[in-house]
Formats: C-alpha cells, sequence, structure tokens
C-alpha cells in the first residue's frame, strides 16, 4: 500500500512552483513599482505554459502505464495461446495425423504472435498520439476584412 503522500508507482509527488498570481506577482517578478498590463500577460502566460506542461507529463505517465498493461496482457494472452495450441498438438503425438497437426500449430502460433504485436503495436501508436496531442487550442481563424459598400458594389 503507497503511503499518502506517494503515488500509485511509489513516487513521491512533486510540488509546483507557487502561481504567481498566488505568490504575489510583484515579489515573484522582483519588482517594487506598481504591475504593468505586459507583467500581469507574462504573468498569465507563465500559468497557462505550467498548466499544459504538468498536464504533458500526467498524459505522458498514464500513457506508460496503459503500454505496460497492454502489453503485460498481450504476453499472458500470447502464452495462454501457445499453451492451448501445445495441447493439442502433443494430443496428436504418434499418430497419423502428427506432421500436419505440428506444422499447422507451428503456424497458428506464428500467426497469434504477429496479430498480438500487431495489436500492441496499433494501441501503442494510438496511445502515443493522444500523447503527443498539443494541450493548446488551435489558433482563432482571422476573419476576412470587412468591405465597404463601393467595394462590394464593385465587386472588389
Amino acid at each position: 500500500m503507497a503511503r499518502q503522500d506517494e503515488t500509485a508507482l511509489g513516487l513521491v509527488p512533486l510540488t509546483s512552483p507557487p502561481s504567481l498570481r498566488t505568490a504575489g506577482i510583484q515579489e515573484a517578478l522582483g519588482v517594487g513599482h506598481a504591475v504593468t498590463k505586459r507583467e500581469l500577460q507574462i504573468a498569465d502566460q507563465w500559468h497557462e505554459q505550467t498548466l499544459v506542461i504538468d498536464a504533458d507529463a500526467s498524459k505522458s505517465i498514464f500513457g506508460i502505464e496503459k503500454l505496460t498493461e497492454i502489453q503485460q496482457h498481450a504476453a499472458c494472452g500470447f502464452v495462454e495461446t501457445a499453451a492451448y495450441i501445445d495441447r493439442h498438438r502433443r494430443e496428436a503425438q504418434g499418430t497419423a495425423y502428427q506432421a500436419p497437426v505440428d506444422e499447422f500449430s507451428h503456424y497458428l502460433m506464428q500467426v497469434a504472435a504477429r496479430q498480438i504485436l500487431a495489436a500492441v503495436e496499433v494501441s501503442g501508436a494510438g496511445i502515443g498520439a493522444e500523447i503527443n496531442r498539443s494541450l493548446y487550442p488551435p489558433p482563432e481563424p482571422v476573419p476576412p476584412p470587412k468591405r465597404g459598400w463601393l467595394q462590394r458594389l464593385l465587386g472588389g
């Protein structure tokens, strides 16, 4: 059981530096004057950027956890499939159809391995794409400039 000050992985959680808004922007920026509009914009950008960094890190950690779960399921699934195929292959030993059963069993194990690996790779690519997706909203489209009545009349 993880201690209360540890994450599920047994790691001590990292603490974020105080927000420029909560720490007092004047103290954080080291200014002794009234805060300017530009300094407030910088503080807002800093807050947004640190929030995105924290969210990106969380997405990566969650993605890694899901990837390892998928890989563990894949390994267990392949072992169970291979054991099942091998059990039936051994039942055919000493029979007239042993050779084709051995060949077919070998083929089935190869197919199972390829298909399970393909599923792992597809899942990994999808998870990787989600981790890589930007958390910043796309830029707003710039509306075309408004044309005056004369421009609309003349078609320009």
